[in-house]
């Protein structure tokens, strides 16, 4: 007995849509997750006067979620890319993270992003 089975090529076509499908909402939650986690670890470790550059760390969500007036998160997606963009407008948040003459740098962003990035392989989701 012979059994033989080929494949059309639209059967091909609509498997491999769908994994690059997959695979771009896959990348572009793993991206968000990711951002969220800097967002917040950045936030944790913003020193607090008054309260308005922690403010200024606006986590994904709908607009004006975290009071971030002075914030923003905006993504983007391609097929090929995800990319985040954070920025926290407080005039002064510069002199928090690299610090002045007079004062020490705090770093807030720059720890943040090296402690996540040491956390990265237990933010994939195995499916």
């Amino acid at each position: 007995m012979k059994i033989e089975i080929q494949q059309g090529r639209s059967l091909r076509e609509s498997l491999r849509r769908l994994k690059d499908e997959r695979t771009s909402v896959a990348r572009r939650e793993f991206v968000e997750r990711l951002a969220s986690a800097v967002i917040q670890e950045t936030k944790s470790t913003n020193p607090v006067r008054t309260g308005r550059s922690r403010a200024g760390w606006v986590a994904p969500g709908p607009a004006g979620e975290d009071g971030g007036s002075e914030g923003s998160f905006t993504v983007s997606h391609t097929s090929q890319a995800t990319e985040v963009s954070m920025t926290n407008s407080v005039p002064y948040v510069v002199f928090l993270e690299y610090g002045t003459s007079k004062t020490a740098p705090v770093a807030m962003v720059r720890k943040s992003l090296s402690r996540v990035a040491g956390r990265i392989a237990s933010l994939f989701e195995l499916r």
